[in-house]
């Protein structure tokens, strides 16, 4: 999906007007970033940048990487 350049944050909200229905898996009850999902700009997590803030660039990639958990 192309999204407008601005931040991480505009992406996802691009995102989420798209696909409502991801926001449960996305942000948590509190409205914080879930920690069952993996934020990367190209090879970046986000978290080592700007976090939400993080710019994005023409041609940057946002990649999100579902975890696992449990035993």
């Amino acid at each position: 999906m192309e999204i407008p350049t601005g931040t991480v944050a505009d992406a996802l909200n691009h995102l989420l007007e798209q696909y409502p229905q991801m926001k449960p898996h996305i942000y948590t009850y509190w409205g914080i970033l879930s920690a069952n999902i993996l934020f990367y700009v190209n090879e970046d997590e986000i978290f080592t940048r700007q976090g939400l803030d993080t710019p994005l660039e023409p041609g940057d990639r946002l990649i999100m990487v579902p975890t696992a958990s449990g035993g």
